[in-house]
């Protein structure tokens, strides 16, 4: 940066995401459901007769996922073994496993108390999940082959809106995992480049639900200030944007560009 005024550097998205999931692994309670939820797999996937009869009740779906990194593969196999809830418990109360020398092992034991066990494992289980999720889904966008950059801005807003409303705005639940979340965003991943991506995707300008507050606009300016090209005012960038945002002029008033809006990826709907 020093050396090229005109670039801007961020932290890798994936990798912040990434630590925001370890920092929820963290968490007391959500880390012993995923210490039982490993147990479980491990039990299983060490045994091929236990593995077999698995799989055989949950219709060859399998409990153990892998994720994009680890602490998303510990999320995902979660979500998991909530789709195979019910065969699991039909695999326990039935003839073949009950007869096993398995089912007398304290493993096997251990393994079908979690299984039963509603308020200790699945009651949080399910929580987890469904609290996880939006950060699962933010971090496959950032981790993808296609450019994400324009996505990442409105996409940690969508996680922490998706957090709380799980929650029903209680904040005394919700609270913990925005911390843990604003930790990440704010000290590491949140920067201009990224305000400015959101301003200038036109899936999010043209909604309804577009907002422009200062810190946008700061960071669009930023930028804008940045990566001006050689010999370009300011003026010039303004009218720029004053044509894009009321998708005025030779380009950005073509029905094509406005019906490619949601269609096409940022910087790839122009003729």
């Amino acid at each position: 940066m020093e050396r090229h005024p005109s670039i801007v550097w961020t932290p890798c998205a994936a990798h912040c995401i990434d630590l925001m999931l370890e920092d929820i692994g963290k968490l007391p309670w959500v880390k012993t459901c995923v210490e039982k939820a490993r147990n479980v797999c491990k039990f299983v996937y060490n045994h091929s007769w236990v593995l077999a009869l698995m799989r055989q009740y949950t219709e060859h779906k399998e409990l153990a996922r892998p994720g994009i990194t680890r602490f998303a593969t510990n999320f995902i196999t979660l979500q998991s073994m909530l789709r195979c809830k019910m065969a699991l418990r039909r695999m326990i109360v039935g003839e073949e496993w009950s007869s096993s020398s398995y089912a007398a092992t304290p493993a096997g034991k251990d393994m079908a108390d979690c299984i039963f066990d509603e308020r200790g494992f699945w009651s949080p289980c399910d929580e987890i999940v469904k609290f996880v999720k939006p950060l699962v889904v933010l971090l496959r966008v950032a981790d993808g082959e296609k450019p994400a950059m324009g996505y990442i801005y409105e996409g940690m807003d969508r996680a922490k809106e998706g957090v709380k409303s799980i929650y029903a705005g209680d904040e005394s639940k919700y609270g913990p995992i925005w911390q843990i979340i604003d930790k990440r965003w704010h000290h590491q991943l949140h920067r201009p480049i990224h305000a400015a991506a959101y301003y200038l995707n036109p899936a999010f300008h043209f909604s309804p639900t577009f907002r422009a507050d200062a810190e946008v606009l700061d960071g669009l300016y930023s930028v804008m200030e940045k990566m001006a090209p050689v010999g370009c005012t300011q003026s010039d960038l303004m009218r720029e944007l004053q044509l894009f945002s009321n998708a005025q002029g030779e380009t950005f008033s073509r029905p094509i560009a406005k019906e490619s809006r949601t269609t096409m990826m940022p910087g790839k709907n122009k003729l």
